[in-house]
């Protein structure tokens, strides 16, 4: 049975709602058609349109918010309480706003304001691969405005002039946070503001003279377009990501760019050119003998679970199932985004052999791990698997599409 409409009682204030809707890029008609469909789905009823309309608008300027209407702001984020901004309404005053802290080379920037000098810029680049490394493992909505404000920081301190070397590396950090803010964009379903940001990324790699910072972008730029299903157009960013890499980038970088051109080959049809593609990314990974440090993030594991999507986009499930299961076994618990787009391969694998209950089960758990990050790719993948699921019928199929929907609307 429906719980009565929430009211509006005391209770906790949130000093970061707005924000994080900017953030999210959600309109406020959007997040009042969300919240409803998070109250369906909680058994929660909300108030009418025009009053929640109301209520919304006073509790982005900090009115306080009742638990209920809480727990649906969470579902619709996909974000912890904790993580948008309740505190209680006895506590201090508010702290800075969402992201406002200062990094240590803000300070040290402050105290030589002429230029750059090295401790500052080391400490730039300790702060801007930070956000990199960040990125599997923060929800879109948490990380974006503050890889945002650090693009603004950084744009004032390369807007003085600088000798010519720490203008370079300065330009080349601000295309990192621009490459991040385009795969974040991407995770919150705007893709022309990730346009933006990788053409920005693409810009700043040609004004550094980074050839390695450019195939990083346009192997980001690529994400889109393959989760869109414009396969030919992935190939191409990849082609391109590949031929920079192949004189510039580590040997973990190659094999990274060398994997994802492989999935967008096979995911195109050209089989040849696919395995072709996967044997110089093992041959490159095997090779690599540094760690694995700031955006050369790319490993056996992450290697293994772009094989198995390749054999499976080759329609071959076995080998598909085996990279897939190992990647998982070494995969981090932390990476619950990567970790349930691969549990979502499994379901494919699933699928291609009959086991459409159990794929369904997958599914199922690939949402459940991705609930605190779901991203849009994530929504897009499991909408693709339950489409080949056509003749899956029963209450366990009927619940997974009313959980999709919910999710998607």
């Amino acid at each position: 049975m429906a719980q009565p409409a929430p009211r509006n009682v005391p209770g906790m204030r949130s000093r970061e709602l707005k924000a994080i809707r900017t953030a999210a890029g959600k309109r406020q008609i959007e997040l009042l058609v969300a919240l409803e469909a998070a109250g369906r789905q909680l058994s929660v009823e909300v108030a009418p349109r025009t009053s929640l309309k109301r209520m919304v608008s006073g509790w982005e300027n900090g009115a306080p918010m009742s638990a209920d209407y809480r727990r649906l702001f969470a579902v619709v984020y996909g974000i912890s309480e904790a993580d948008l901004g309740f505190i209680p309404k006895a506590d201090k005053p508010p702290a800075a706003p969402l992201g406002a802290e200062l990094d240590p080379w803000e300070l040290a920037d402050a105290l030589t304001h002429s230029s750059i000098t090295p401790p500052t810029l080391a400490e730039m680049e300790r702060a801007v691969l930070g956000y990199a490394a960040r990125y599997p493992t923060t929800p879109p909505a948490e990380l974006f405005p503050l890889v945002t404000r650090q693009m603004t920081r950084m744009k004032d301190a390369i807007s003085r002039p600088q000798p010519l070397a720490v203008r370079r590396q300065s330009v080349a950090l601000l295309g990192v946070l621009s490459g991040v803010a385009g795969q974040l964009a991407l995770d919150l379903h705007q893709p022309d503001r990730a346009d933006g940001m990788f053409s920005v990324g693409r810009l700043a790699a040609t004004e550094a003279d980074d050839r390695d910072l450019a195939a990083w972008v346009a192997a980001n730029q690529s994400i889109g377009p393959y989760y869109a299903q414009q396969y030919a157009a992935a190939a191409d960013l990849l082609d391109d990501a590949e031929r920079l890499a192949r004189s510039a980038s580590s040997l973990r970088r190659r094999a990274w760019v060398a994997a994802m051109h492989a999935r967008a080959l096979a995911a195109a049809g050209s089989r040849d050119q696919a395995l072709a593609a996967l044997t110089r990314a093992h041959n490159a990974i095997r090779a690599a003998t540094d760690p694995p440090r700031g955006t050369d993030f790319f490993d056996a594991p992450r290697l293994d679970g772009i094989t198995g999507s390749v054999y499976l986009l080759l329609r071959d499930p076995r080998p598909a199932e085996e990279f897939i299961r190992r990647s998982l076994d070494h995969r981090s618990q932390a990476d619950a985004k990567g970790r349930a787009l691969l549990t979502l391969d499994l379901a494919a694998c699933r699928v291609l052999e009959g086991e459409q209950d159990e794929a369904g089960h997958l599914i199922d758990s690939a949402l459940d791990l991705a609930a605190a990050a779901m991203v849009r790719p994530i929504v897009d993948r499991a909408r693709a698997v339950r489409r080949h699921m056509a003749g899956w019928t029963g209450t366990p199929a009927a619940d997974l599409d009313a959980r999709l929907a919910a999710i998607a609307s």
